[in-house]
């Protein structure tokens, strides 16, 4: 058990990124697990069901959000012997605490409802489910590295694709310039048409990068201006 801290101030102390963050966690790791949710006087308690990977998810997820929530407390209640194999999470809080707490019943109650609903077809609605935003949003680590690697290959693309590009079509540009001799030496130099059609392929899919790379942050903005 976890006991408050009687001098913590009654507010959460994340930023949005990490706030957004630690509700992917939990709709990843927990809320798909949640069978029960019961309101108590000043809190409540989520039952689940256990898998192997419930006691170091639960685990994890209390010491988090003791880090930044000291106001609450939380208790995890299991039971070796409950033949269904359930475990249980207790959220409680002072009387001011109880807008924070409220926010962990309404991130599961559209989860639990949703068992019985059917599949959610809101990509970026606030249920449950993992949405196309909270993926992409801008303050995951993993999603922002990823999209790095997308910036870096795609100029890396069209860059060295689009000099290969020029150095095989150099004694063409040079004709045109009326530079005959320089371009009867470059032609000398050409590349084998093979490696144009490398050179090509690399910016086109270079190209692709950045476009997919745009589409991600439009993603973003619209998220967040929402």
């Amino acid at each position: 058990m976890e006991h408050l801290d009687s001098d913590a101030p009654i507010a959460c102390s994340l930023n949005d990124g990490d706030f957004r963050e630690r509700r992917l966690y939990a709709r990843q790791r927990l809320i798909p697990k949640v069978t029960k949710l019961e309101r108590i006087k000043n809190g409540l308690i989520f039952s689940f069901k256990v898998d192997a990977n419930f006691v170091d998810d639960v685990n994890t997820f209390v010491e988090l959000e003791r880090q930044c929530c000291g106001f609450l407390t939380f208790t995890i209640i299991t039971d070796e012997n409950d033949p269904l194999n359930t475990a249980g999470l207790k959220i409680e809080g002072p009387p001011e605490a109880a807008q924070t707490i409220e926010m962990f019943a309404q991130a599961v109650e559209p989860a639990t409802s949703q068992t019985s609903a059917g599949s959610c077809n809101d990509a970026d609605s606030d249920c449950g489910c993992t949405g196309i935003g909270d993926i992409l949003s801008s303050d995951n680590f993993t999603v922002k590295r990823w999209l790095d690697r997308i910036k870096r290959t795609g100029w890396s693309g069209v860059i060295m694709g689009g000099l290969a590009i020029l150095a095989c079509e150099l004694p063409i540009l040079l004709a045109a310039l009326g530079l005959g001799g320089l371009s009867a030496g470059a032609m000398a130099l050409k590349p084998p048409q093979v490696v144009e059609t490398i050179a090509i392929i690399t910016a086109m899919l270079g190209a692709l990068c950045l476009i997919v790379l745009f589409a991600s942050k439009v993603v973003l903005r619209r998220k967040h201006a929402v």
